[in-house]
């Protein structure tokens, strides 16, 4: 499993895990197949963070705070950046949508009483 400090270094078949922080509104651009909704944010765990680029109705269902498992993204330079995205051949897993969630220690806090 690499980490988001690695990403700077590879470009394809990465499995990472991380938090969303800083999504922005998805937006639609016009690409080759049509248009389709994109949006930015950054994925950070305990070594840093890399931006992230959000497709479809990934673009939608994930939100800031959430942990994610991505697998089999790929990363490519674009205006002097790396992104990394789950690509077609890839996908984006919610492992938690609990902002305190510890995907270090694999731990959250305990739910409150009933």
């Amino acid at each position: 499993m690499a980490m988001c400090k690695d990403v700077k270094y590879l470009s394809r078949r990465i499995n990472v895990v991380g938090k969303v922080e800083r999504k922005v509104i998805p937006r639609i651009v016009d690409t080759k197949n049509g248009p389709t909704k994109v949006c930015g944010a950054f994925l950070k765990d305990e070594t840093g963070e890399v931006r992230l680029t959000l497709w479809d109705s990934d673009a939608e269902r994930i939100r800031n705070g959430y942990t994610i498992k991505i697998r089999n993204g790929y990363a490519r330079p674009f205006r002097g950046e790396k992104y990394l995205s789950s690509g077609f051949f890839g996908s984006i897993d919610i492992i938690s949508t609990d902002p305190d969630y510890d995907s270090e220690n694999c731990t959250a806090p305990p739910p409150p009483p009933p």
